[in-house]
């Protein structure tokens, strides 16, 4: 029997040598039909905050420290104008008193300022008239020294003049009256010498009073009417330039005074700001929800791939001008996803994303991806860049929420009417690519196959292949012996 049977069996050995043992393991059998077969790219990805509105504590003038002494649990529901978080209001009660001081102080420093100031402009009215009524009264006596003075004083001097010449003539023709009588009377006695002498002593003197004046208004008039005139004119300019002189000081202090009001005023108004931003910013400290929704601590970028999200708790200090919470819709979150930087050239903004959460397994979210094409920075010390991917749903994700994980599934391409086949169902490698296939006599023969593209689990085949075809699928554990 033996060497009978031998024969026919080594021709079966020979055309399967290698599916015999599975055939024998009790292979399982599948039958081709046409599909569609989408290309995809696999990653990891994270549910976000979407339609959210973060929540910042920026405070515009209070630079102390943010300490917590009430905060919501991040997971709950809130309605608009809940109190959040509450904050520790002890320091900014202290600035916003020193403030209200400040401003009293301001209010003070101005009322004196405005004092002074009226103080200063009335002084220096009255030192301007004082100074303008000195120059009219230089002018005046200038001009009366000029257009009256002089005038009166020549008319004096002439009718002096007119007395003395007067004098003489009336002394003259008494002397000569005298000597003309006691000449004829030829009677000379002492008396008539007396007489005689004295009237010609009184002649002389008056003579030379006559001239003695006539020298003193020449005098007068080539020296003392000249210097009067120039003492008079000269005060004149002195009044004047004086005056000039004042008011340009006190243009220059009036200046002053009202840039010292304008300052006061400046820094009342700066302290007033002042107290009003920090009332502000005390507002601040009782944090309310803007919307109703779900209450997250941090920002949505809290809850990407790779980042974690804060848990602020009562004592703790809360960092200025940074998102601390998130309140969003409801079963509205997106998705972010790290795409590597070797599947970029197959990704494309815009393309369907299937999106399966790890809270779900049996649910299926679709979606559309936006691409940012430059790098995340927390990849630049990684072998590979990525970069990050949003995927906005086209319907509202339920049940999930920010931080969840899940599985998206990128399609690149979509293969229409091709065969599929389990990666399992392959044999051999390269060009000898091949399954077992059954013919028209029902025998299974070697196919000679052309994979594409694939999964993990199935690939995109093409050959000598035909819709009905029913093809050989070893087991897992038969494929493992």
């Amino acid at each position: 029997m033996p060497l009978v049977f031998l024969p026919l069996v080594l021709p079966l050995f020979l055309l399967f040598p290698r599916q015999a043992p599975a055939q024998a393991d009790g292979a399982g059998v599948i039958r081709l039909e046409r599909r569609d077969f989408t290309e995809e790219v696999s990653c990891e990805g994270t549910f976000v905050p979407w339609e959210a509105d973060e929540i910042t504590l920026w405070p515009d003038v209070f630079r102390g420290e943010l300490v917590l002494v009430e905060v919501r649990p991040s997971g709950s529901y809130v309605n608009e104008g809940d109190t959040i978080a509450r904050l520790d209001t002890s320091a900014i009660d202290r600035e916003i008193h020193a403030a209200e001081l400040e401003v009293r102080w301001a209010e003070t420093a101005l009322l004196n300022a405005e004092a002074r100031y009226e103080a200063d402009e009335g002084a220096a009215r009255e030192a301007a008239d004082m100074a303008t009524a000195a120059l009219e009264r230089a002018r005046r006596d200038l001009l009366g020294w000029q257009e009256r003075e002089l005038g009166l004083r020549t008319r004096e001097l002439d009718l002096r003049d007119l007395y003395t010449r007067h004098s003489i003539e009336d002394q003259e023709a008494e002397l000569a009256e005298l000597e003309s009588m006691y000449r004829e009377d030829e009677l000379t006695d002492a008396t008539e010498e007396l007489v005689l002498k004295r009237s010609r002593r009184n002649l002389a003197a008056a003579c030379t009073s006559r001239d003695l004046a006539q020298e003193r208004r020449a005098f007068e008039d080539a020296y003392e009417v000249v210097t009067q005139t120039e003492l008079k004119e000269e005060s004149v300019r002195q009044h004047e330039g004086a005056l000039a002189r004042l008011l340009r000081t006190q243009e220059g202090e009036a200046r002053a005074r009202e840039d010292t009001v304008v300052a006061a005023e400046e820094e009342l108004a700066r302290k007033r700001e002042q107290l009003e931003r920090l009332v502000a910013d005390r507002e601040a400290f009782e944090i309310r929800a803007p919307r109703a929704g779900l209450l997250v601590h941090g920002a949505p970028a809290n809850y990407e791939p790779g980042a974690v999200a804060p848990r602020h708790q009562t004592g703790q200090g809360l960092p200025a001008r940074q998102t601390l919470f998130t309140v969003l819709e409801p079963d509205r979150c997106a998705l972010v996803l790290n795409v590597p930087e070797g599947n970029l050239s197959s990704v494309q903004d815009g393309m369907a994303v299937k999106v399966v959460p790890a809270a779900a397994p049996g649910t299926t979210l679709l979606g559309n991806l936006r691409l940012e094409r430059c790098p995340r920075p927390d990849s630049a010390q990684a072998p590979e860049n990525r970069f990050k991917g949003l995927v906005a749903f086209e319907a509202p994700a339920h049940g999930m929420v920010p931080g969840m994980r899940a599985k998206a599934a990128l399609v690149t391409e979509t293969h229409t009417g091709a065969f599929v086949l389990p990666r399992s169902a392959l044999q051999g490698e390269g060009a000898s690519l091949h399954c077992l296939a059954a013919g028209e006599d029902g025998e299974f023969r070697r196919v000679d196959l052309k994979p594409g593209p694939g999964t993990d689990a199935e690939v995109v085949v093409s050959g000598e292949l035909a819709e009905g075809m029913r093809v050989l699928v070893p087991r897992p554990e038969a494929a493992a012996r």
